[in-house]
């Protein structure tokens, strides 16, 4: 099966656990699956917002 729309990131680091708490690097490595139909257009959408917000509430640092 062919996976044209998926872009692996470059760089990125992974979510963790520590002492029962989650450990949340700068750079991490988010899923999402667009799914079928609305979906992608959803998403693409939804994506703008995720990224300006996380953005806005980081001052650029996420």
């Amino acid at each position: 099966m062919a996976y044209d729309r998926i872009n692996a990131p470059n760089s990125g680091e992974k979510i963790s656990f520590s002492n029962g708490k989650m450990q949340v690097p700068d750079n991490p490595i988010l899923l999402f699956i667009e799914g079928d139909g609305i979906g992608y257009d959803i998403m693409t959408a939804s994506k703008r917002i995720w990224d300006a917000a996380v953005a806005k509430a980081y001052a650029g640092k996420r």
